[in-house]
């Protein structure tokens, strides 16, 4: 955590960190001759590599490609005395030309999890179908409600994965024999950073669990979308990039729990303020970003923007707070004045939040993924800026697909005024509702996203009957 916090005081923070993460990994790069170790030595860094991932590099908002391949490299120099023989090729006649088309979804994560619960839409159109022949890979050592719905559709493999089992999973994972293995979210848990830079099926695709590129030479595809990519992504990604249509998912209307109303006792809420929510992950704020909330408060001080404490630590959420009433006292602003912070919330109160906030505030750089369609399908509208990373444009997709665009900023100027305006003009925030309302069918359960990644594997698979 010290080599990449997971929050930053200043813009130049960034930049010196991301500078001395950059050097020390070309410096460790370099000098690590890992035939040279004792075997003490080696085993220390071995088991050390399966202890952390650069998960928070991804933060720093910039574009990770090059230190991610220089990462991945790292960990197969690191790797290889040990796994070395699960970087190898696998032989080109056991990709089979008359059998079902073998599909894997693997992840450390495989339960009711925003990592990896999504891909079960992916694998919608191929539920019961004789040419496809579905497999799960469960890494870690939960198993919940999610983890059933992996189990329900496929092949389930429970196979926890620790340093000393390594060989042991993997080779059961290779016993397979997969076409196709699919990673939903690299580099949120070092076990699947690991699986990541090994050949365990003859292709290899990410999804969006972890919008980031892996680095990796053993990666071949990264799924993406029309609505989340731009131009020139393609520079974003060491995998080649896969543009499904719209968002590129096949997005389950999310259930609703309660209607919030008991939130405004439980958490001390005047009924009074409008609530605009921020409810999303600490990292994920960087401080080029704190005066848009400062502003919207100088603009409409009776408004409250709700924000939830860190998963860790709470002198996490302790530093956020104070970065952020610096910026508000810059404005002549108090920050408990205009905002409250909640402590994390289950699932059922996190959605009755949405029910009665009067819009979201998306996080600019990265934007709330699971949390923009929960907000939308509860047709609470959502302020987005979208910027140059395909983490910086979730929103943007969403709303694009319900023809809602007037939420979309151009800038930072912008984003404050399309708060300020839902705020303040009822017609026109009734006019946003109703639309959302009316074109959620649109957003969830998208047939086409469904049938377009189908097509996809229709053209990697073999067999004579899809040729």
């Amino acid at each position: 955590l010290h080599v990449l916090p997971v929050l930053y005081q200043t813009n130049d923070e960034i930049v010196a960190v991301r500078q001395r993460f950059s050097g020390d990994l070309s410096r460790l790069s370099e000098g690590l001759a890992v035939e040279a170790l004792s075997e003490d030595l080696y085993q220390e860094i071995y088991e050390h590599a399966w202890a952390l991932t650069n998960f928070y590099l991804a933060y720093q908002m910039e574009n990770d490609r090059p230190l991610q391949e220089q990462y991945a490299q790292l960990l197969v120099r690191i790797l290889t005395p040990r796994l070395g023989a699960f970087m190898q090729p696998l032989a080109v006649e056991a990709f089979r030309s008359n059998q079902a088309f073998r599909i894997g979804v693997i992840s450390p994560h495989l339960k009711n999890h925003n990592g990896s619960i999504w891909a079960l839409g992916w694998l919608n159109q191929l539920i019961g179908n004789p040419d496809y022949e579905l497999f799960s890979y469960n890494l870690g050592e939960e198993q919940d409600a999610g983890t059933q719905q992996f189990r329900e559709i496929s092949n389930y493999r429970h196979l926890p994965v620790k340093p000393d089992t390594a060989e042991q999973v993997f080779g059961r994972i290779r016993e397979d024999n997969l076409d196709l293995l699919i990673f939903t979210d690299i580099g949120m848990h070092p076990a699947s950073k690991i699986a990541s830079v090994l050949r365990l099926a003859h292709v290899q695709c990410q999804g969006w669990g972890h919008p980031v590129t892996s680095g990796s030479p053993q990666m071949d595809y990264f799924i993406g979308s029309d609505g989340m990519e731009h131009d020139d992504s393609n520079g974003h990604y060491s995998e080649q990039l896969v543009r499904l249509p719209n968002t590129g998912l096949y997005y389950q209307r999310p259930a609703v729990v309660h209607d919030g109303q008991s939130l405004f006792e439980k958490f001390s809420l005047d009924r009074d303020r409008p609530l605009l929510l921020s409810m999303q992950s600490t990292f994920k704020y960087i401080p080029a970003n704190d005066g848009l909330f400062a502003e919207i408060a100088v603009a409409h001080p009776q408004a409250c923007m709700v924000f939830v404490g860190h998963m860790g630590h709470g002198s996490i959420l302790g530093a956020f707070r104070a970065r952020l009433a610096q910026v508000f006292e810059r404005y002549g602003l108090q920050l408990d004045q205009h905002a409250c912070f909640l402590p994390r919330l289950d699932y059922a109160d996190y959605m009755g939040m949405f029910s009665i906030a009067h819009h979201t505030l998306d996080t600019v750089d990265w934007n709330g993924g699971n949390s923009s369609f929960q907000s939308l399908s509860l047709g609470c509208p959502v302020v987005t800026l979208p910027t140059r990373f395909m983490r910086g444009r979730h929103t943007v997709a969403m709303l694009r697909q319900l023809e809602v665009e007037e939420l979309i900023a151009a800038d930072a100027a912008e984003y404050v005024a399309i708060s300020s305006r839902l705020l303040s003009d009822r017609k026109f925030y009734k006019a946003i509702r109703d639309r959302i309302n009316s074109r959620q069918h649109l957003l969830f359960n998208d047939q086409a996203v469904a049938i377009a990644f189908k097509d996809w594997l229709d053209q990697l698979n073999p067999s004579p009957h899809h040729n």
